[in-house]
């Protein structure tokens, strides 16, 4: 295959507003110097049928400010109240266990197009942003930490 690099579009599609079934890809830390550690969720859509296989990305500043938006995140990814998990440091590993819970989960997400620097972009809603999928086995919050409390990791 030969590539015309001045044909390459370098920009994820922008998708109407509107809700989403999506399954949830990956996600991965972004600790860029100068700024909050951060979560980046990926995941590609599966309903509606016109833009089944496109993908969307979740953006998580890790900051108490922001943690109401992980919370419903993982409240919707993993239909599962999140008060009755114990409190997680979200460098640890119980927090990684429980993004990495989402992974292959479906849910939906309500999107609009923002603006940001010029360019358009999908954001998900402040209002109501999330809502739980459907054929996911129950959350197991026993997966979290098989790792007793006395061993200390460096």
């Amino acid at each position: 295959m030969k590539v015309e690099w001045d044909k390459v579009k370098k920009e994820f599609p922008v998708y109407p507003e509107g809700a989403y079934l999506v399954r949830v890809d990956s996600w991965e830390r972004q600790n860029k110097v100068g700024k909050k550690p951060s979560i980046l969720i990926k995941a590609k859509i599966i309903e509606p049928k016109a833009h089944a296989n496109g993908h969307l990305a979740e953006f998580f500043t890790l900051s108490e400010s922001s943690m109401w938006r992980v919370a419903l995140f993982l409240e919707s990814c993993l239909d599962y109240d999140v008060t009755k998990l114990p409190a997680i440091d979200t460098d640890s590993i119980d927090f990684d266990n429980l993004l990495d819970a989402c992974k292959g989960r479906t849910m939906w997400w309500n999107v609009f197009v923002d603006n940001y620097d010029g360019k358009e972009r999908n954001k998900t809603t402040t209002q109501d942003p999330y809502a739980v999928g459907q054929g996911n086995k129950p959350f197991d919050p026993k997966v979290l930490s098989d790792v007793p409390d006395w061993v200390v990791t460096p």
